[in-house]
């Protein structure tokens, strides 16, 4: 289950996410199962993020940085 802070950040968009990411470098983003269909996330830092059974359909990621995520 995604951390409900996290997927609060998330929503408020790519921008003030990517910020949150630069200020909490040391945080591991929890967004298993998470919903994400049809958003678009381009250019979003989710670096080392937990996307476990995260449903990404349509999901626009260009640009994104998914380096060590866990997509499992």
């Amino acid at each position: 289950m995604a951390k409900p802070e996290h997927l609060e950040i998330l929503n408020k968009g790519v921008k003030e996410w990517n910020q949150w990411r630069t200020n909490n470098p040391k945080v591991r983003p929890e967004l298993d199962e998470v919903d994400l269909v049809g958003k678009d996330l381009t250019g979003i830092n989710l670096w080392n993020a937990i996307l476990y059974k995260a449903n990404m359909g349509s999901t626009k990621l260009a640009e994104a940085n998914l380096k060590h995520a866990n997509l499992g």
